[in-house]
């Protein structure tokens, strides 16, 4: 059973957490500021601050304070300050018997995947994959409107791709996916989500396309996309020739059957749209459209 949090209203808490790479504190201090003016309060523990190595902290630290933040009754929503690299590496230190107990939104992307992915198949919990703290200040105001509309209320309506279709027609689904160089390195682990009858959707930054080639054929070969109902590709930024992106993707799943649509305003590019883990969708590539359903 999904569990639908409730919608966020301008007195409800949101509380931060830093379960990745560690971050810039004036986009840190000024994506606050965006979600303090939206009317929200902020709760931000000090142990996010800390530093070792490339992460927020240790990972007992990590895993705690998000653990923490879930547990938290004062807390309605939490939203992830950076991803970078270190997501994967708590999973294993979290209680999901306990947190699941304590449901509530989440919000991030690129490495926050990993968490996202892993909550809602865990955990049954509607995950949101849209923009953190400090790229907030940095997202335009379409992102900024999306990220406030999604998480005040259950879900959006629809969300529009610019194209191309790479293979046509519609089909209906669970929505997953997320980074695809974070999903790839859940191949093999516990957290590797089930993609069956899922809605899939990529995107993935500063990877050049013969490895997102390698990444996309290893899961291909592992067997994760035999049962997908269809696959919608978010940005690809500064992966190289978008057409060769697209021409990757239709080679490897002309023969699927499945709808496949590219365009969508998701990821590490502007706009940022917040997309539900775990919500039913329908996708329909003639009209160009992600319902939510």
């Amino acid at each position: 059973m999904i569990s639908l949090c409730t919608p966020l209203s301008q007195d409800h808490r949101i509380g931060i957490c830093a379960p990745a790479g560690s971050f810039d504190i004036g986009k840190f201090n000024s994506g606050l500021q965006v979600i303090q003016e939206m009317g929200f309060e902020v709760y931000i523990p000090e142990a996010i601050y800390a530093q070792k190595n490339y992460t927020a902290g240790s990972d007992e630290q990590r895993a705690f304070i998000l653990q923490h933040l879930f547990l938290d009754k004062t807390i309605n929503c939490i939203v992830c300050a950076r991803g970078g690299y270190g997501s994967m590496r708590i999973l294993s230190l979290l209680d999901f018997g306990l947190i699941r107990k304590h449901p509530k939104r989440i919000v991030g992307f690129s490495d926050i995947t990993a968490l996202l992915v892993t909550l809602y198949q865990q955990c049954n919990f509607i995950t949101y994959h849209g923009p953190m703290v400090t790229t907030l200040s940095q997202n335009c105001t379409i992102s900024r409107s999306h990220w406030y509309d999604v998480l005040t209320h259950n879900s959006p309506n629809t969300i529009h791709a610019l194209g191309p279709t790479l293979h046509g027609g519609s089909a209906e689904g669970r929505l997953i996916g997320g980074n695809l160089t974070t999903l790839c390195h859940l191949l093999g682990t516990p957290y590797m989500p089930n993609f069956d009858n899922h809605i899939v959707f990529f995107e993935d930054i500063a990877e050049p396309v013969y490895k997102l080639d390698r990444m996309l054929t290893q899961m291909k070969l592992a067997g994760v996309f035999k049962k997908i109902h269809g696959l919608i590709l978010g940005s690809f930024k500064n992966c190289g020739n978008i057409l060769m992106i697209y021409d990757l993707f239709y080679e490897l799943f002309k023969h699927d059957g499945i709808p496949m649509l590219a365009g969508f305003h998701v990821g590490h590019d502007t706009p940022n749209m917040t997309l539900p883990i775990g919500m039913r969708v329908s996708l329909d590539t003639h009209k160009q459209t992600l319902n939510f359903l």
